[in-house]
């Protein structure tokens, strides 16, 4: 719906683009050049953060993107206040169409960062625009290979994100022995130690049928943890469960550490393989147990030592309990409170309405209370 123009002022004028710009309306756009030719020009001059050229290509409205690109197609290298390009919200709203208009006016936004160290691709990657993906790296390979945040590669971003198809989208762009497969994040923890961690199952699927990838399942990250250790130190639930039986089939192993020694890392880790047909423990891990099953035993051995008749001493005291609840049942039936009729009563010879609700409530507890009494001795 085309947005009437009306002769005002220069900040009217603008706020009139900016309309446009977000609803995508081609007839205002045209008539707002036919009566200000550099009204684009204009927009440096304004206190908006954002170009008009952001907003369209955020709502991806392309007919409008492509009359902005053709007008001032130096809108395309411009930033926001989060120093976003128009092709980071284009790419991160999945705006497949005008991601490859602005890609054609300005190839190098490609590789460059905002104020959160992502580029286009990275935004892309955390929403699983498989489309816009594909065409940011068609028109700068280098990109994938460009930290987020200079901390962690984009691969871990598709494995955090738990986005398959961005990450097999990635995956025909990297060799399968690739080192972006193996390089860890600021934590010293691969792709599979991330997926691991986070239960992913069908990350761990996919990341295992690369045979790179697969042959190194017992590689350790930063602590000296493997893959199988990490989620074994998670919380227990069925997909902790799935996980593990994944790792122990494709022939991953535990380290020697004891997951209290989280923070210590051994130069030189043993493997501890797992008896997955029998189930068993390894004998370190059993003696261990057995160890402190003992010690516990013996402990409340010593407590009971002191105090043979402890069960008499038992049975006394729930005697007690039974007489005294039994007393006070009996008690209250044969004196009921207030709300039954009384010999002394003048409020005639029915019971209070008011009060039912006491009488209903002493009903139910009397019976209670001798039933427990009685189940009690």
């Amino acid at each position: 719906m085309e947005v009437k123009y009306s002769e005002n002022n220069e900040d009217d004028e603008m706020l009139e683009l900016y309309k446009a710009a977000k609803s995508g309306c081609v007839a205002t756009l045209t008539t707002l050049l036919q009566n200000d030719s550099l009204i684009l020009n204009k927009v440096s001059l304004t206190s908006f953060t954002k170009t008009p050229l952001h907003l369209s290509a955020l709502s991806g409205h392309l007919d409008f993107t492509k009359i902005l690109l053709n007008k001032k197609p130096e809108f395309a290298s411009q930033l926001d206040s989060l120093n976003r390009s128009p092709l980071h919200l284009a790419s991160a709203e999945g705006q497949e169409q005008v991601v490859q208009a602005l890609l054609a006016a300005n190839p190098d936004a490609c590789l460059v960062f905002d104020d959160e160290g992502k580029i286009p691709l990275h935004l892309a990657v955390m929403r699983g625009h498989v489309g816009v993906i594909h065409e940011l790296i068609s028109m700068k390979p280098d990109s994938i290979k460009e930290l987020v945040n200079g901390d962690q590669t984009v691969l871990h971003l598709a494995v955090r994100r738990n986005k398959l198809k961005a990450l097999q989208e990635l995956q025909k762009w990297v060799k399968e022995d690739h080192e972006l497969f193996f390089l860890p994040d600021h934590e010293g923890n691969t792709i599979l130690h991330v997926a691991s961690m986070l239960k992913h199952l069908q990350i761990m699927k996919h990341l295992l049928s690369v045979s790179s990838i697969k042959a190194s399942i017992n590689e350790l990250n930063s602590k000296g943890f493997t893959a199988l250790d990490l989620v074994e130190q998670c919380s227990r639930d069925l997909r902790s469960f799935q996980v593990r039986d994944i790792l122990v089939r494709a022939g991953c192993k535990r380290s020697t550490h004891e997951p209290t020694n989280i923070n210590t890392v051994d130069s030189n880790p043993e493997l501890v393989p797992i008896n997955e047909a029998e189930g068993k423990l390894p004998p370190t891990l059993l003696k261990s147990w057995k160890e402190k099953f003992v010690s516990v035993f013996k402990k409340c051995n010593r407590c009971f030592k002191h105090r043979q008749n402890w069960i008499q001493e038992m049975q006394g005291t729930l005697m007690l309990v039974a007489t005294v609840t039994a007393t006070i049942s009996y008690q209250s039936a044969m004196n009921p409170p207030g709300g039954v009729w009384e010999q002394d009563t003048t409020a005639g010879q029915f019971c209070n309405r008011t009060d039912l609700g006491h009488v209903r409530l002493e009903l139910l507890c009397w019976p209670m209370g001798m039933l427990i009494s009685t189940s009690s001795s």
